[in-house]
């Protein structure tokens, strides 16, 4: 993990006039300092060859051609062997945790593109726009520094889940965790109409994505209406996985395409805010849906 290798994954989330968030940065140069999982069947299969072509010249040799042709179909058996055999490893290696990759961050010039909450304008509301809840304000800072360029300057961004008035349509986006999988949910139970536009782990696991895991979590609320059981145990044993892993540009058209959803005409049930549907893009983005 170097300064150049941090600047060039904070180029590559700018390009495009694209800002990003620290930790946005983060997972960009993790992934940057990835090294693809090899496998041993093309050496295996290449030895293969080899020996089979040295078996050729030894024809003359019967016993030393047998031997070595012998050596050959082995090395072919092993080479196809691990073709048929090799799963990719789930989840995807942090070369770093995140106190870590800050501190070799401040020991340099910040790269260009890098939003910061107090010039982001996060939480600042919008007159007329439709409204977005984030569950952390590090998504609230990834969303706001970029309304201007994704074509949504009236999107109103915010943290707070009360306040909103009843029966209002809000778009929910938060992380899978525990804490961002019930916010559509507290958003419902105080009296709003919401699109689910955050990740869930259904989208995730199984699936190559840079994944936190920590200490079996509780869930701060029943999450049965909105999340299947296996959803459940996948949070329950710790793991999670930030919307910082999406890059702004796909970050953005995921919220755009929650904004189409949230300001057209739809029918509201007379019974009042219902569990919200997840926005089908989210799992779009990740392959998985």
């Amino acid at each position: 993990m170097t300064s150049e290798l941090i600047a060039r994954a904070g180029a590559s989330l700018a390009d495009g006039g694209w800002r990003y968030t620290r930790r946005q940065l983060y997972y960009a140069t993790c992934a940057a300092a990835e090294t693809p999982p090899r496998s041993p069947a093309r050496s295996q299969l290449a030895l293969g060859v080899l020996l089979g072509l040295i078996a050729l010249i030894l024809l003359p040799v019967r016993p030393a051609a047998l031997a070595v042709g012998g050596l050959a179909a082995l090395a072919f058996a092993l080479g196809i062997v691990s073709l048929l055999t090799r799963r990719p490893p789930a989840g995807r290696a942090l070369a770093v945790s995140f106190p870590e990759f800050e501190s070799i961050l401040a020991t340099d010039a910040l790269p260009p593109g890098l939003a910061e909450a107090v010039d982001a304008g996060a939480g600042q509301d919008a007159a007329d726009g439709p409204v977005l809840v984030c569950d952390t304000e590090e998504n609230a800072v990834a969303v706001a520094a970029n309304r201007a360029h994704a074509h949504i300057p009236h999107l109103s961004v915010t943290t707070r889940t009360d306040g909103h008035d009843t029966g209002v349509t809000v778009i929910a986006l938060h992380d899978a965790s525990p804490r961002g999988c019930a916010l559509p949910l507290e958003l419902v139970a105080s009296g709003c109409h919401v699109v689910d536009a955050g990740l869930r782990p259904a989208w995730i696991d199984g699936g190559r994505v840079q994944v936190l895991e920590g200490a079996v979590a509780r869930m701060p609320r029943d999450l049965s209406m909105s999340l299947r059981e296996d959803e459940l145990d996948w949070l329950r044993s710790g793991r999670r996985v930030e919307l910082a892993v999406l890059p702004p540009e796909r970050l953005l058209s995921l919220v755009r395409e929650a904004v189409e959803r949230a300001t057209s005409p739809v029918a509201v049930d007379e019974a009042g805010p219902s569990v919200p549907e997840p926005a089908p893009l989210g799992g779009q983005l990740f392959g998985l849906a």
